[in-house]
């Protein structure tokens, strides 16, 4: 079993700006016309933020990464 956190510093910036921001625009019926050109901006750069999260050792963050894997034992039984 792995564990690690995520959304450590550059994970926590990335949801704030690819998720928590355009959500709050959205909410604005005025501003949902606005989002495809908010993610013409931003996205380049939440996606770095997010592949920088992901191959950082975070120390702390908001988020666990827990990776467990099975084991294909076959057993006979008669």
């Amino acid at each position: 079993m792995d564990f690690s956190y995520a959304y450590g510093k550059y994970g926590t910036v990335s949801w704030r700006f690819g998720i928590k921001y355009p959500i709050l625009i959205a909410g604005a019926q005025i501003f949902y016309s606005a989002l495809p050109f908010y993610y013409l901006f931003t996205l380049w750069f939440v996606l770095i933020l997010m592949w920088l999260d992901l191959n950082t050792d975070n120390k702390e963050g908001t988020g666990v990464l827990l990776v467990a894997e099975k084991n294909n034992f076959i057993t006979l039984s008669h």
